[in-house]
């Protein structure tokens, strides 16, 4: 029998009765690298691992260099010398979305973490398996006594059970203390359920929170500090201004957090037209002269403001005064933010490295976040001063102060809004979309039937309205980004002839197949000119889509495109219902739609013209409309034929990649129902 399984292509190994592996077949052996008699067998079988449950039964192996093997068994009962062994015949699958999912979960900086109902890692990703100061192998299988005090493995057990118990969230925080530096931590544990509704496993979520916990305290003791200030101010007390300690603090918090040499913080004065170094502790703290202060004129200001925050440039120079320089003969490298309070330039946050800082970028989303709550500290204490200096009314300050409150609050409740509809509206779809497809993809491998076709239609379904709801998520999280000031363009020099002729070309399988013919002209081959080509994406992708979708059938549309003197017009023509003349000046107001909820008939949101016209406006250009009603309307897009100094000319290859946009057509589309 065992020379009959020697000879067989597929890898198959016997299970005995108490549950351990006593032979593999030659093709096992090669799966996994081996000769037979290369190595002992013992060795081999412990890096094997079969698992059987109610859904599917799953083997992991891994071979002799180390790679990852996982396959799918099938079970049958073998006797061989008196013995009924339990024979496993397996399929190895060559690609794992599950490994895409984990390789994923290693990529972000949170610590994310499986433990099953008996308190047991099932899963931890790299950065769990950094803190532990272990590997990621090492952590399964273990408890969190393992790796946690008595006292704190007790406190993590009781939260796992409130969890089983009620099937709730649970979200704390905890202080943590190592090597003289606090940390902050906020701890999200969750039910995974399977798929009859019932806890299998517990999610465990730990994402630190030291800086912004921080930042708020300092912004909190400003407040504290001003609302003293005012009382004494009322009683003509000695006014306290306060010192540098929280500036210093944070300076401690930053270095820690990005990883920075030095960093310096300079104020801008309106009055004078310059800056100043207003706290020190990077190499300016090493010159003797405490009188950094360089000009800072209208012109000047401009230019510095139409930078784009959190770039690294490369210096040789310091600047010590207006016109004298320092060289070193290593290059450092700057980091520079502004500091901005209601579109007021207030400073600017300068962090200095001696070394490229390739981390960074992984973390530049938090600078924002860190000037941002800076230009509230720096406000509360130039009111404070103010105050001291009795310079300004105390109407003025009350109400500066009332503003200063409300923008912390609309800026804590901006930053919750964006949070909360990226993890809990963006992530819950993007897993239903991700399921969707796999299930869609399933059962297209079986044969068809009428049943089949049935749960496919109602998949469909499922996919089209999913993509439909993640439009309007992400056009409502753009157009607050966009509103806010948080929205951000990337420019570089295109030729966009071949943008615009890509996107459409994408679309035209998707037109043709709901009879809509879509031609595309224009009068000039190559014309480069300065553009985000994302943003144009999903501008002719919403003005295609609305094409599409009030077109009468069957329906043709042109994209036609022009020069005039300054601008490049693209123009996408229709031949649908067209637009009532009393719509034609609000059509691209927000939530403006030309029909009402109860008669139009088509779907959506009314944001897609409003979204539209602010990216082109963005791009300094400006949208138009002509419509007849019941002939069509023609969309204009005039955009400046201007471009930005590149430090290298690419070739068109080199400089434009342009990807497959199924996926974004899926979403522009997702109101237009073909079913």
């Amino acid at each position: 029998m065992k020379n009959f399984l020697n000879v067989l292509s597929e890898s198959v190994c016997l299970i005995d009765e108490t549950g351990k592996i006593s032979f593999i077949n030659s093709a096992f052996f090669n799966i996994l690298g081996y000769q037979q008699n290369e190595v002992d067998f013992s060795s081999v079988v412990q890096n094997i691992f079969i698992q059987e449950n109610e859904i599917n039964n799953s083997i992991i192996a891994y071979s002799k260099s180390g790679q990852r093997l996982k396959g799918s068994c099938q079970f049958a009962t073998v006797p061989l010398e008196g013995i009924n062994y339990k024979g496993c015949i397996i399929k190895w699958v060559q690609e794992d979305k599950g490994e895409f999912l984990e390789a994923f979960l290693d990529a972000i900086e949170e610590s994310v973490s499986i433990k099953d109902l008996e308190g047991y890692y099932v899963f931890a990703n790299q950065k769990c398996a950094k803190n532990y100061k272990t590997t990621k192998e090492a952590i399964i299988g273990q408890t969190s006594e393992a790796f946690s005090t008595a006292k704190e493995s007790k406190r993590l057990s009781e939260n796992e059970a409130y969890i089983m118990r009620t099937g709730e969230k649970l979200t704390l925080e905890r202080r943590e203390e190592k090597a003289g530096l606090v940390n902050y931590f906020e701890i999200t544990g969750m039910p995974l359920c399977g798929p009859n509704g019932n806890i299998k496993y517990i999610g465990i979520f730990k994402k630190n929170i030291t800086v912004t916990k921080n930042l708020e305290h300092f912004v909190s003791e400003s407040e504290h500090l001003f609302s003293k200030a005012k009382e004494s101010y009322l009683y003509d007390q000695e006014i306290d201004v306060g010192s540098d300690e929280p500036l210093k603090e944070l300076g401690n918090l930053l270095k820690y957090y990005f990883k920075t040499d030095y960093y310096d913080i300079w104020l801008y004065n309106k009055k004078e037209q310059n800056i100043y170094a207003y706290f020190k502790n990077g190499m300016l703290k090493d010159y003797k002269t405490n009188n950094f202060t360089f000009p800072m004129t209208d012109e000047m200001l401009k230019k510095y403001s139409e930078e784009e925050d959190g770039l690294i440039k490369e210096t040789f120079e310091v600047q010590i005064s207006d016109n004298e320089y320092i060289y070193r003969k290593e290059p450092y490298y700057l980091i520079e933010s502004k500091i901005v309070y209601r579109g007021e330039l207030l400073g600017i946050l300068v962090l200095v490295y001696e070394k490229y800082p390739q981390h960074f970028y992984a973390r530049r989303y938090l600078m924002g976040k860190i000037c941002n709550q800076l230009a509230l500290i720096i406000k509360n204490r130039n009111l404070t001063e103010a105050l001291h200096c009795a310079m300004v009314t105390e109407k003025t300050l009350l109400q500066e102060r009332a503003e200063a409150e409300k923008a912390l609050q609309l800026e804590r409740m901006r930053s919750e809004f964006f949070a909360n509809l990226s993890h809990e509206f963006r992530t819950p779809l993007n897993i239903i979309l991700s399921a969707s497809k796999l299930l869609e993809y399933t059962l297209q491998e079986y044969p068809k039937d009428p049943e089949i076709e049935k749960y496919l239609t109602y998949i469909c379904n499922i996919k089209q309205n999913g993509y439909r709801l993640l439009k309007l998520v992400n056009n409502l999280i753009d157009i607050t980004q966009i509103d806010s000031g948080y929205y951000k363009m990337y420019f570089s020099n295109y030729n966009i002839i071949y943008i615009v002729e890509e996107i459409v070309d994408s679309v035209v399988n998707y037109a043709e197949s709901n009879n809509i013919s879509i031609i595309f002209d224009t009068e000039v081959e190559e014309e480069v000119i300065a553009c985000d080509p994302e943003k144009i994406e999903r501008i002719m992708l919403n003005l295609l889509s609305n094409a599409i979708k009030y077109a009468k059938l069957p329906g043709h549309i042109n994209v036609l495109i022009s020069l005039e003197q300054d601008y490049i017009v693209i123009a996408v023509q229709d031949n649908g219902v067209g637009i009532p003349p009393d719509k034609i000046e609000t059509i691209f107001e927000r939530f403006i739609q030309v029909n009402d909820l109860l008669t139009r008939p088509k779907e959506g949101s009314g944001i897609g013209l409003s979204l539209t016209k602010a990216l082109v406006e963005m791009h300094g250009g400006n949208i138009s409309v002509l419509s007849t009603l019941g002939e069509g309307s023609t969309f204009e897009v005039r955009l400046p034929r201007i471009q930005v100094k590149e430090e290298k000319r690419y070739t068109e290859s080199e400089r434009f990649g342009f990807e497959s946009n199924l996926e974004r057509c899926h979403v522009e589309f997702s109101d237009i129902y073909t079913f």
